[in-house]
Order: structure tokens, then sequence, then C-alpha cells
């Protein structure tokens, strides 16, 4: 295979995830719609102490390149942002796709989410995640926080308002990150991510959100601690008029509870049944866009479980809880 033949180069960066990662480099490897030799995988280990680089090795792929990000204790990037750089730096495709170590990806899923660049309609795509509901309502919940997060995202780029993106379901040009000076210049972030696509529009950079035949399925956090450790990984993302937007809209359904229970009334209850409505159809129109439509009766629980569940974040923030993200563990 030459070099100058491969068009898209596929990152998996992964930490102990033996029991997926066969399945997802089987389904790379076995991608439709592209000419041979136009593909390339790489798979940046990230420090895992489990099985999970003799499964991909088992895979037999061969066009798989295992690369291994080795521990730096006084490194001043985040270990997952380190595995990244060096797989970005590594591709030889001037089109970049990433998913995470567990995702299952159609089986045309690099055409369709290359296709917006490749018509040069695009510069990125982000791309829609679900999560499998194997733990009850948590997969459930889940589906629609990241639905939401797409959607609201998808809006306010339509106004020139940066957007979110999830580098778990996310295509770029390459240069994009040679322009941007790599993580190097945009300094440590757990929210590597949003971090980079905030960086890639706000210098021009168009950015499309893919349709639900881009979707991609994760297993969903295992129980409500995971889930809580997830959330405070997150939301620790620098101040931006996404990240208030997101923070207004359900404070505003707290405040009209509050209202409602001290000033009292027809009228004040009245107000806090149509604003929670209103966001069960938000929520919900957002999982049904994404094809998760198994999720959408979800949509009632969502916002009420925020506030059951950023208390909890708060607690471990306030108690100085570490967040584990790759091979380390960092400071909130």
């Amino acid at each position: 295979m030459q070099n100058s033949d491969i068009r898209f180069t596929v990152i998996v960066t992964t930490h102990n995830e033996e029991r997926h990662i066969l399945q997802t480099i089987r389904a790379l490897s076995n991608q439709r719609g592209l000419e041979s030799g136009m593909l390339e995988i790489l798979l940046v280990d990230d420090g895992s102490s489990d099985g999970t680089v003799a499964e991909a090795a088992a895979s037999g792929s061969n066009i798989l390149t295992i690369l291994h990000n080795e521990r730096a204790p006084e490194a001043t990037l985040t270990s997952r942002q380190r595995a990244l750089d060096l797989g970005f730096r590594r591709a030889r495709g001037d089109i970049i796709l990433t998913l995470d170590a567990d995702g299952c990806p159609p089986v045309d899923w690099v055409k369709k989410m290359s296709q917006p660049v490749v018509d040069g309609h695009a510069d990125a795509v982000a791309g829609p995640v679900g999560f499998v509901p194997q733990s009850g309502w948590i997969g459930a919940w889940q589906s629609c926080d990241v639905s939401y997060y797409l959607l609201i995202s998808a809006a306010v780029r339509r106004i020139g308002i940066s957007g979110g993106i999830l580098f778990g379901n996310f295509c770029f040009k390459s240069s994009l990150y040679r322009d941007a000076g790599g993580f190097d210049a945009l300094g440590m972030a757990l929210t590597e991510d949003l971090q980079f696509g905030m960086a890639i529009q706000a210098m021009g950079a168009k950015i499309a959100y893919a349709r639900k035949d881009c979707l991609v399925e994760f297993e969903p956090c295992k129980n409500f601690r995971e889930l809580v450790a997830r959330t405070m990984r997150v939301s620790s993302g620098r101040y931006s008029v996404l990240a208030a937007i997101l923070t207004i809209v359900p404070l505003s359904l707290l405040l009209a509870l509050v209202t409602a229970i001290v000033v009292g009334g027809a009228v004040a209850w009245a107000i806090l049944a149509v604003r929670y409505l209103l966001g069960v159809a938000l929520v919900a129109a957002a999982v049904w866009k994404l094809g998760r439509r198994s999720n959408w009766s979800a949509a009632f629980i969502y916002e009420p479980l925020v506030f059951v569940i950023a208390p909890a974040v708060l607690v471990r923030v306030l108690s100085g809880t570490p967040v584990a993200w790759g091979q380390n563990t960092y400071a909130r």
C-alpha cells in the first residue's frame, strides 16, 4: 500500500477496552463504499493494562497500525490529548475520523461521515452518538443527553455561535489540527473534543452535523456513580456561549419550580407545567431526530435527573475527587 493512496485515517484511542476493541476494529476494516487502499486505522493504546492490544492484533486487519502512548508524569497535556496527538500526527490521510474504542459504526460510516468534507461543503462533520440501553434508564438518559447536546450545538452553529462536537464520532480535514497548532497550543483540557471544536470554529472552519444514518452506538455507564464521574469530566469545559445556554435552560425550570412553590397560585403552577412540557418536547425531538426513538419516553425524566446528578457532581468537586481520564487522573 502506497502512502499516497490513503485518503482516510480513522483514529481510535483506547484504554482497557478488551471487550469491545475486536468488534470495533472489524467494523472499521469492513467499511463499504471505499476503494482499496484508501483507508488506514490507527489504534493508539493509552496505557491499557488488560488484553486490549492483543485483542486488536488478533483482528488480523491489514490496514491497522497499533501505536502506544507512553506515560508522561510531568506532561502538560492529559493522557488522552497525548494519545490523540500521536494519532493525528501519524495520520497519512488528508481526512481524519475519530471513534471511541467501544463504538460500533455503520458499515458505510467512513463514506457517509466524510462526504460533506469530500464534497467541499464542510471542513468537519460532527456525528451523532447513541447509547444502547443495557443498563435500564441510564442508557436512555445518556441518549437523551447527547442528542439534546448535539441539537443545541447544531442550532447555535446556524446563528454563528460555536457548537460542540464529540470525538466519539467526528471527521475533519487533517490540516485543521496543524493550523490550530495542536493540543500543545490549545493547552490541557479534560474536554479535548469541545476544546478542539471551539478552536477550529474560531479559525473559521465550517462544521456540519451529520444525520442519524451516521449514528455510532456505545455502551452506557454501568451505574449512577459512573454516570456522575462522567458528568464531572464533561462539565469541566471552559466558559462559552454554548455552555451558558446549556446551563441557563435547565435553570429556568428550577426557577419556575421555586416560583411555583414560593408564590403559589394557578398561574405559577401553569407556567411550571408549560416550561416542563416544553423541555420534554425539545429533548424528545432531539432523540427522535437522531433515530433513538425507543428512548423518547426518557425525555420525561431528563431534566429532573439533571437536578439529581448536578448536586452529586458538586459534592465530588468540593471534596477534591480527581477525574480519571485515560491512564491518569486529574484535578477538575
